[in-house]
């Protein structure tokens, strides 16, 4: 036993001993740190509430877009808005409603999914999914399809409707109703 006069010497005894035991205690002690890496890159996305876009063209308000949320992810250009509603303004007004839409830019196409509603000045079409394709102002769908008119009704499981010419193709099993306008 070690008595309070003796204290002294275990300070120094260890001192005096530091030779003998430093290096394999500093190995024992040390922490292993590994060989450093390079951080790993998480692709990490973007996701924005509640968006609303507008375009304007010399002045004058053009395209106007609603989406409940608007998400990606940063290595991929590919855009997806949830609740999406989007009205085109000027000569050709056009309203389209969808679930959801998924815009490729690098293909310039935009993929509407999800009871997608689409009105113009002068007929409605109702589908479950359709593709616009932005260079050629068109928009197609290969899914049911229902075109109602003034005095039309139409529907087919294919449909292609260019927004400019207003020229519209429906096939496979078209039914087609007439209804004249009342005079």
């Amino acid at each position: 036993m070690i008595t309070h006069r003796q204290s002294w010497q275990l300070p120094l005894l260890i001192l005096l001993s530091l030779p003998l035991w430093q290096s394999p205690a500093a190995r024992f002690l040390a922490i292993d740190q590994g060989i450093l890496a390079p951080p790993v890159r998480r692709d990490s996305g973007f996701s924005l509430e509640g968006v609303s876009f507008s375009q304007t063209s010399a002045g004058i308000e053009d395209i106007t877009l609603q989406a409940k949320r608007l998400h990606g992810k940063n290595a991929d250009a590919v855009i997806t808005l949830e609740e999406m509603t989007a009205q085109r303004l000027g000569d050709h007004p056009v309203r389209v409603e969808s679930g959801t839409a998924i815009y490729d830019p690098d293909q310039d196409i935009a993929t509407l999914v999800d009871d997608v509603r689409l009105e113009t000045d002068d007929l409605t079409v109702s589908t479950p999914f359709m593709r616009y394709l932005l260079k050629h102002d068109t928009i197609k769908s290969a899914a049911e399809v229902s075109v109602t008119g003034k005095e039309v009704r139409l529907s087919g499981t294919s449909f292609m409707y260019n927004m400019q010419t207003k020229a519209i193709r429906v096939g496979e099993r078209v039914r087609f109703t007439y209804e004249p306008l009342a005079p």
